[in-house]
């Protein structure tokens, strides 16, 4: 089979594997992580290899009417379509026929497994990078309709104005900055200057920041202080969530509800396993696939910083 022919394994390179008398066959059962980005991302079915989205607008504040004067009228606004393009992936395992045939410790008939976890391990990455690339423009796939950063202290709005889902500056995940964030959220505004209502639910850091969360969300007193103070942001923010995934240990996010976020994990094809032979070796061929994009549109629902 074309391209499977320079990196097979051969019955010579795992030839210990087909004897007697080996005291133990260590096998990496380790169990991996599943899909964590469920925790604060939506998935959902593509609908096509290449889809676009744009964002409209309602109508902005009323103005005043004098008596018997004519009403001012007003209109939506659009934004510019942004394109989504379907990403795909796959992993092989071509082993020959003997190798197979003769693997008297089991050491492959787990493939299936561990081309499972490489699929999972992906679709992790991919679903994190959004916040992994939310304080950059650098990368199009992640950045707003209007091409800015996805956390931002500053957010040009299609009526005019603008909005922030960031500070003025960065802060360490800290009692005060989560104040900060939940007071952003209370003064969110939409795209045509209205107040709305967004109440920031999950807290996402780095694991080495899990003891900081848990602390600040699960003390019934203030824990940056001594004067047993009540920890009045628990009740605000109610459950944390920490991922090996993200690549920044000073980084943390507040996020809404995740039905209000303008963000999905769209899935094409969802991990396929095929197992097929060469029939001009009998060499076995197991193969995965899948094919995945994110959808990055809007910034509300998200507030972030790269912290300290």
């Amino acid at each position: 089979m074309p391209g499977f022919g320079s990196n097979v394994a051969r019955m010579q390179e795992f030839s210990a594997l087909l004897e007697i008398g080996l005291t133990e066959v260590y096998k990496d059962d380790l169990p991996t992580h599943k899909v964590l980005y469920k925790a604060w991302l939506r998935e959902r079915t593509a609908k096509e290899f290449t889809e676009d989205s744009l964002v409209t607008t309602g109508l902005g504040p009323m103005p005043a009417k004098g008596v018997g004067a004519p009403f001012i009228t007003d209109k939506p606004f659009i934004s510019n379509p942004k394109d989504f393009v379907m990403l795909t992936y796959g992993l092989g395992f071509v082993a020959e026929y003997e190798l197979i045939r003769w693997d008297k410790y089991s050491v492959f008939t787990g493939i299936t497994k561990k081309l499972a976890r490489s699929g999972t391990d992906r679709k992790n990455i991919i679903a994190h990078a959004i916040l992994n690339n939310s304080f950059s423009t650098a990368d199009p796939v992640y950045t707003t309709y209007a091409n800015e950063a996805l956390c931002a202290n500053s957010h040009t709005l299609l009526r005019g104005g603008t909005g922030k889902n960031a500070p003025s500056s960065p802060v360490g995940l800290s009692y005060l900055g989560i104040q900060e964030a939940i007071t952003d959220y209370d003064l969110l505004v939409n795209e045509d200057g209205l107040y709305v209502m967004l109440d920031a639910s999950l807290l996402i850091c780095h694991p080495q920041k899990k003891w900081i969360a848990r602390t600040l969300l699960e003390s019934d007193y203030r824990p940056d202080n001594a004067n047993m103070n009540k920890n009045t942001i628990k009740s605000e923010v109610t459950s944390y969530h920490c991922s090996p995934y993200l690549t920044s240990a000073t980084a943390w996010w507040l996020v809404a509800d995740k039905s209000h976020l303008k963000m999905t994990f769209d899935i094409g094809d969802d991990l396929h396993f095929r197992r097929d032979f060469d029939f001009a070796t009998w060499n076995n061929v197991f193969s995965m696939y899948g094919s995945w994009r994110v959808n990055v549109l809007h910034w509300h629902g998200l507030w972030g910083t790269p912290g300290v």
